[in-house]
């Protein structure tokens, strides 16, 4: 078992890239990290900031065996406690607060996204519903305009819906007029 390294990360610079082997996990000491999808591209997308020392980043990876799910570079010069896989226990038990502040780190995660996932839900759910009302919208509208084109040129009677009259005559009789 190895110590633990200490890494001094200056501003700019990646600590980690989207999908690489993930044996290691990372405490911050002082500055900030940013956290990316698609990091480098027109496409980036900044997932978190870690800013307050003592945060973890890059442990659920350590704890699922996965590769890293994005970028992690420094946007303030940075200092950074690097964990391995096999120094996680006894780091754990010398630091049982350092233990305590990445499982609340891990809780705050999963509340963010649990109310992303709410909030993009409920938006979804708006898009949806105007979508539906405004399709709706459309149909009466494109439905009264056949129905006074027929009313105009045609005896439609009352209960027959126009699309289907205009339908079954240009079946039966290969045009309108």
């Amino acid at each position: 078992m190895t110590e633990n390294r200490i890494i001094h990360l200056p501003k700019g610079h990646v600590l980690y890239n989207r999908g690489e082997e993930c044996d290691t996990m990372f405490v911050l000491r002082s500055g900030k990290i940013c956290l990316f999808l698609d990091y480098g591209t027109e496409r980036q997308f900044a997932l978190a900031t870690v800013t307050e020392p003592g945060s973890s980043l890059g442990e659920m990876g350590l704890l699922e065996g996965e590769r890293r799910n994005g970028t992690a570079v420094a946007i303030e010069d940075s200092v950074l406690v690097e964990i391995s896989k096999d120094n996680l226990a006894l780091f754990l038990s010398r630091y049982p607060e350092e233990g305590v502040k990445i499982v609340g780190d891990l809780a705050h995660r999963f509340k963010a996204v649990t109310e992303e996932l709410r909030m993009t839900r409920t938006l979804v759910a708006e898009i949806m519903k105007d979508f539906q009302d405004s399709q709706n919208a459309v149909k009466p509208t494109l439905r009264e305009r056949l129905k006074r084109l027929g009313d105009f040129f045609l005896d439609i009677p009352d209960d027959v819906p126009p699309d289907l009259y205009f339908n079954l005559y240009t079946r039966n009789h290969g045009h309108m007029m």
